[in-house]
């Protein structure tokens, strides 16, 4: 599979993506990486065990479950002891993740975080490109828990670097990414109050990708790239005027059907009266540009729109945006965003990393167990999804070391 944009290959179906079930992690790399990442573990034993399980979803063929882990580690009394690791140990993920996300910072020079897609966990993967919006997916009667997953991705490949639980009956509504937030009492401190009051103003699941990305932003020291959220099924108005409010650079995917009016201080001789982004796309399609030799049919343009409506008017602010066509069909995508200064294809590059990151999952998260996880211990959860974390970021290291990406061309 590839796509490119521009002259910049997107994604293969390469060594990266079959990683799992390809030349196998060397235990090396393994060790080297859990120093840096298991550092904040007190204890000697978590260090070691996390370690293990790390191995042993790298390694061990088939579906990650606890008691296939466990029969790895040997006997039945290995298989508690991984039981209790997972479900019950009180170690704190937060710092894994943060010593990941820095991690994965250094060795991917990402392009951005993308927040996407929603994993059901404990439920079989649904088949190859089934449910393009993971975002909208709902999690259906009698599976797992859902979270969403905030994910550094650059030419190399995609980690997962945090991830935050939506509210389960699994888990007795707990919720968040952090412990206590939403967790068990006694797990940790909360969101706080100032993250309370911010989600409170946004839909549900919309609140959910807010406090992914503040979440995710908070384990990440410096540029991280602007964060990609495809909102197709949810209120675009109030993920875009949330990622404003929190300072951040975003390219957010919306409805053909989102209110907007052309900015007519920029592009002055034309109609200003409030309309939608399909309307203007298709009434500006004079400005649509190929994005590239590689793929001539797919063209693409960039307008300056402001949001339509009266929670909008009195605080306006700059936007393009990005319509994508292929052939002469009706625009297939539309995208928001406050980048005005990267070209169109840079732009449209950027705008399909959520692509990137739904392939690395199917090829890659999968078969490391991403789903695997069947308890129902928010702990245990949270655990998990951290190693496999842990060991996509393996793979795509090791990945890069005998297939170096592609340098990137705007």
């Amino acid at each position: 599979m590839r796509d490119a944009v521009g002259g910049f290959a997107m994604w293969s179906a390469g060594p990266c993506a079959g990683a799992a079930h390809g030349p196998s992690v060397p235990a090396s790399l393994v060790a080297e990486a859990s120093v840096r990442v298991f550092a904040s573990l007190a204890r000697s034993g978590y260090r070691r065990k996390a370690e293990q399980y790390v191995r042993a979803l790298l390694d061990v063929p088939g579906r990650k479950t606890l008691t296939s882990i466990g029969a790895q580690w040997g006997g039945a009394a290995a298989g508690q002891s991984v039981h209790h690791f997972i479900t019950a140990s009180p170690w704190d993920w937060r710092p894994v993740r943060r010593s990941l996300a820095r991690y994965a910072q250094q060795v991917l020079s990402p392009e951005a975080l993308v927040v996407e897609p929603a994993v059901v966990l404990g439920a079989v993967p649904r088949a190859a490109g089934a449910g393009r919006c993971a975002l909208r997916r709902r999690t259906p009667a009698g599976t797992g828990p859902q979270a969403l997953g905030a994910w550094l991705v650059s030419a190399a490949g995609s980690v997962p670097v945090d991830w935050h639980l939506l509210p389960s009956p699994q888990l007795g509504g707990a919720t968040g990414s952090r412990p206590g937030a939403g967790g068990p009492k006694g797990s940790g401190s909360g969101h706080g109050t100032r993250s309370r009051d911010r989600t409170a103003t946004v839909g549900a699941l919309g609140a959910h990708v807010l406090a992914s990305a503040t979440d995710a932003a908070r384990l990440l020291p410096g540029r991280r790239g602007p964060v990609v959220v495809d909102a197709d099924g949810l209120d675009a108005v109030d993920v875009v005027h949330g990622l404003r409010s929190l300072g951040d650079e975003f390219v957010v995917r919306v409805k053909a059907g989102t209110p907007l009016r052309i900015d007519r201080a920029r592009l002055p001789r034309c109609d200003a009266r409030p309309s939608t982004a399909a309307r203007i796309a298709g009434a500006l399609a004079e400005l649509r540009r190929p994005l590239g030799p590689c793929d001539p049919a797919v063209t693409a343009a960039a307008v300056p729109v402001a949001f339509d409506g009266p929670s909008t008017r009195d605080d306006p602010f700059e936007l393009m945006l990005l319509s994508e066509w292929e052939s002469r069909r009706e625009p297939r995508s539309f995208w928001l965003t406050n980048l005005r200064t990267l070209p169109l294809s840079a732009l449209m590059r950027l705008a399909r990393l959520p692509g990137r990151v739904r392939h690395d999952m199917t090829g890659v998260s999968e078969r490391l167990g991403l789903r695997d996880y069947a308890g129902r211990s928010y702990r245990g959860c949270h655990h998990h999804l951290t190693l496999v974390s842990v060991a996509q970021l393996l793979t795509v290291v090791h990945a890069m070391a005998d297939h170096p990406p592609e340098p990137r061309t705007a």
